[in-house]
């Protein structure tokens, strides 16, 4: 009785097994192909397959679809993009890898379906972005700017967290392309990080793209306290914001830094309304004669 049953059990797993092994050579079959079909000439052929593959979310089909942004038909490569996103995380370090391929439409397919992608490829583009070695810190910095909303908290994550001071001031500038009011206070915390000038200019550059009233005094501040090309960063940003408190620091900016007087009358002519701008110049007139003759 014992030896049927082991017999009985033998034949069921064996069973089982080969028919998952047949299961899965269909799958594979499948896959190829409606791979395949991709290079049909019939168009309504190579859209339904380019849908089919979404719905079938096969990593094996990620290489085939990032080749279809080449094709001519612009509805296949729209739906080529949205399979690539059904298919998801699988697809996405070959679509990063594709961002500076020398064929346009493959560079902007991958870079526009990262973008819609969302939350599934921030870690992932970010993960890039940390990478010393990577060569795609540009292109990447592209695609989180275009996603937007998705990529803010994480990258206010990495400003303060990470050790780099090369990965935090790459995350700033994109937070500052992005425009987003949340990164304002983690950003203004970081204009006397005084280890690292370049860092504390991208810093000083986000806030004024972002032109938040909050960075005004801090900003000012940084004006006051910091010198070179971080007290340029500032007036610049000071500028875009446009906020009149800027003006009286700036005036007496004037005969402090005199490497930096042309810049603060461009910025005073942008702040002051025109009655003003005359009678501050009127007033430095003996000040600024280099400038002026200028």
């Amino acid at each position: 009785m014992r030896s049927k049953r082991i017999f009985i059990l033998t034949l069921f797993f064996g069973l089982l097994f080969g028919l998952g092994d047949s299961q899965s050579q269909t799958s594979s079959e499948k896959i190829q192909e409606t791979i395949d079909l991709l290079k049909n000439r019939d168009s309504d052929i190579r859209k339904k397959a380019v849908m089919e593959l979404g719905e079938l979310k096969d990593g094996r089909a990620v290489k085939s679809l990032i080749d279809t942004f080449q094709d001519s038909n612009a509805n296949i490569r729209e739906e080529a993009s949205a399979a690539l996103c059904k298919i998801g995380k699988p697809a996405i370090e070959t679509l990063i890898s594709v961002l500076r391929d020398d064929n346009d439409n493959l560079r902007e397919g991958a870079a526009k379906t990262l973008s819609c992608m969302g939350k599934t490829s921030v870690d992932l583009l970010i993960l890039e972005l940390k990478n010393t070695f990577s060569s795609l810190h540009k292109e990447v910095m592209d695609v989180l700017t275009k996603m937007g909303n998705p990529a803010v908290e994480p990258l206010i994550n990495t400003l303060i967290n990470d050790e780099d001071t090369d990965v935090k001031l790459k995350a700033a500038e994109v937070l500052g392309r992005i425009g987003d009011v949340r990164a304002v206070d983690p950003l203004i915390a970081f204009l006397k990080y005084r280890e690292d000038m370049f860092l504390q200019c991208s810093v000083a550059v986000a806030l004024g793209n972002i032109k938040d009233a909050r960075a005004v005094d801090p900003l000012i501040e940084a004006f006051k306290t910091e010198e070179g090309g971080v007290r340029l960063a500032v007036l610049d940003s000071l500028t875009k914001i446009k906020d009149k408190r800027a003006v009286a620091p700036m005036v007496d900016m004037i005969k402090k830094d005199k490497s930096i007087q042309a810049e603060l009358v461009k910025s005073l002519a942008n702040l002051m309304d025109s009655t003003e701008f005359e009678a501050f110049i009127l007033a430095n007139k003996d000040e600024l004669n280099n400038v002026l003759d200028k």
